[in-house]
């Protein structure tokens, strides 16, 4: 008999933290920074390539991503891989390639753009008709198999060591040097585990990303039922490119049918060898392939209540709890209703109806209200009953957010541990082991590093727990960081990796605690209302940071930045911008810029002194440029002029 709910916990534990930045998710996009956008992003592609996706593909494509290239087009997001075989400390390995993505369409009209682009290269080789594959894009994990080690993609280029999956039992369907997907049959799901799970591949992420085997989990492997299945072997047919638009509909259908794994669309591609290697690949995906998804389903739902969650920066957040409605085979029953002002402007409360969208099945959100009523907001806290106050939003400056300002809240402290232990990457600090652990008045950093086994039993948690906590923190302890990461963990506001590197790049770790706004300012990406917000709140944290310098290995982020101060620095304290198609390689002048001292900035704004443009340039970035009074070089004058 299968421990169902066991198996449920397990899996919990790996989707745990996904608050962690449910702050953000929560604002809309438009109102989000530069910085938060950015952060977003990184998050959720770290989030999507561990299996455990915060929201779904076509939001994330065609929200957050597609603000990204609207507002910074050049930034180096948009060009990295988004989510084999060195393996490093931790169970790390790193791919002897970069595993790329895959360029997404969602309409006949964005696929025949891309065939477009793929004759226009085969007429250059002389051929008329272009043979097309299609194939499932399998819905899993995706994975590297070599030398017998099998781990996740990762960032791209460094994933995870779950070779473990081979030894419980993993089956191989394929090539054992291959690039595949870890994924559980359709059939075997439906009639096994649908009944307790949204969709298999949260199963197939709680089992790899656990430390032991659940019963369940072991029932599974010993029903064969985990799969990893490698690309190259995958069943596919083939049509000529005439022929791909009409057909395209009946193929998509014929290929879903055909496979027995859960699917997030499908593949297309050039079959002939001599064409991909001229059509290549950019650092994020391959110019001779596209997937082709579809848009979600949609069900109208009615609000039974709303609960509102606090977050680490006291932001007050309103989760509908809707009549349980049944979406691409999901069980839907809570979803965000964003911010306070947005339910107070919608009408979103008991009674109220809404249209609700699930895309890629992962994570619906509000598309209609369909029915309004008249809402109802808290006044006070729900954790620590502190008077709530209305914060404005950035970009309208109206009342928009609830806020507990109370630095004390438990709910605030919670998620602040769990946001903390998150990023530095340590296991087992989710919601009710901290909720435990500050209820026992264990609510700080430094505090938690400090516990012995015996103080965690203490706080009301198992022996074999307590013990394996003890361990997580000894290997965090051990274990060397990014300086980067380790500011960002501390979960101050507008403060995420990106900017964390940016402040660090410039100053050491241990020195950035009397860092003043000024000094901040002066770094490319803060403005004077973000760095004194920041560098107050780093002050404010100045003894944690102190403790997590004295008791942490990390690396300086400083000592690895290219030198921008000196007399032979031709490009020294110089903000420059590359945009446009370059004769040589554009990362190559950014990082020559970067050595000679200069400020590779991702776009244009007041600071920039210098756009170099290559060709197909968008007038958008020259317009701006204008606007600013920025100097236009071309790439010739910059080789020249800096060279």
């Amino acid at each position: 008999m299968f421990d169902l709910q066991e198996l449920s916990n397990a899996v919990a534990i790996s989707l745990n933290g996904s608050e962690t930045i449910n702050e953000l998710l929560n604002i809309p996009v438009d109102e989000l920074t530069d910085n938060q956008l950015i952060q977003v992003c990184e998050t959720l592609n770290t989030e999507y390539r561990a299996g455990t996706p915060l929201v779904s593909d076509e939001t994330f494509d065609h929200v957050y991503l597609k603000a990204l290239s609207e507002r910074l087009p050049n930034h180096n997001f948009l060009a990295k891989p988004q989510p084999t075989t060195d393996v490093l400390a931790f169970g790390k390995v790193r791919h002897p390639k970069p595993m790329l993505s895959t360029q997404k369409a969602y309409t006949h009209e964005e696929v025949q753009k891309w065939l477009n682009k793929v004759l226009k290269v085969a007429k250059e080789i002389g051929l008329s008709v272009v043979t097309l594959r299609i194939l499932p894009k399998l819905d899993g994990i995706a994975g590297r198999l070599s030398d017998g080690i099998l781990s996740t993609r990762g960032d791209g280029k460094v994933g995870t060591d779950i070779s473990k999956l081979i030894d419980h039992g993993l089956v191989i369907k394929g090539s054992a040097e291959s690039v595949g997907e870890i994924v559980i049959p359709k059939a075997y799901f439906n009639d096994v585990l649908s009944s307790e799970f949204s969709h298999p591949r949260n199963v197939v992420s709680g089992i790899a990303s656990s430390e032991n085997l659940s019963d369940s989990a072991k029932q599974i492997f010993n029903d064969q039922a985990i799969h990893y299945v490698s690309f190259a072997d995958l069943q596919c047919v083939t049509v000529n490119s005439d022929n791909l638009l009409e057909n395209l509909d009946i193929l998509i259908e014929e290929t879903a049918l055909n496979s027995h794994y859960p699917l997030d669309g499908t593949i297309i591609e050039v079959e002939n060898q001599t064409l991909k290697k001229l059509l290549g690949s950019s650092s994020h995906h391959h110019h001779w392939q596209i997937a082709f998804k579809t848009q979600g389903e949609t069900a109208l739902a009615k609000v039974n209540s709303i609960s509102w969650q606090i977050g680490k920066s006291g932001r007050c957040t309103p989760v509908v709890n809707i009549e349980p409605t049944y979406l691409t085979g999901a069980l839907i029953s809570r979803i965000t209703a964003h911010h306070a002002a947005n339910v107070i402007n919608k009408g979103i409360g008991v009674g109220s109806v809404l249209e609700i969208v699930r895309s890629g099945e992962v994570i619906p959100f509000i598309s209609q209200i369909k029915q309004r009523v008249t809402p109802c907001v808290p006044t006070h806290c729900p954790a620590c009953d502190t008077v709530l106050r209305w914060k404005n939003s950035p970009i309208t400056d109206e009342p928009t957010f609830l806020v507990c300002d109370n630095n004390h809240c438990p709910s605030r402290v919670e998620t602040s541990i769990i946001h903390f232990f998150k990023t530095l990457n340590v296991d087992l600090f989710g919601i009710k082991t901290v909720e435990k652990l500050v209820a026992s008045g264990f609510d700080t950093i430094d505090n938690i590093f400090n516990l012995s086994i015996s103080d965690f039993v203490s706080a009301g948690l198992g022996n074999g727990q307590a013990a394996n906590l003890f361990a997580e923190l000894d290997i965090c302890k051990q274990k060397i960081h990014e300086d980067y990461k380790i500011l960002a963990a501390l979960g101050i506001s507008k403060l995420g990796r990106r900017a964390s590197e940016n402040i660090l790049e410039n100053y050491y770790l241990s020195d950035i605690c009397h860092l003043t706004s000024n000094q901040l300012e002066q770094i490319d990406g803060f403005a004077a209302k973000t760095a004194n917000s920041i560098t107050t709140a780093i002050a404010n944290q100045e003894l944690l940071i102190t403790f997590l310098v004295n008791n942490l290995n990390y690396t300086n982020t400083k000592d690895k930045a290219p030198e921008k101060s000196g007399e032979t620095q031709l490009l020294s304290g110089v903000h420059i911008v590359f945009t446009g198609k370059m004769t040589g390689s554009r990362e190559q002048m950014k990082q020559d810029a970067k050595a000679k001292g200069g400020n590779v900035q991702s776009s244009v704004n007041r600071k920039t002194q210098i756009l170099c443009c290559g060709s197909n340039v968008g007038m958008k970035k020259v317009d701006s440029a204008k606007e600013n009074g920025v100097e236009i070089i071309s790439e010739s004058e910059y080789w020249s002029r800096y060279s």
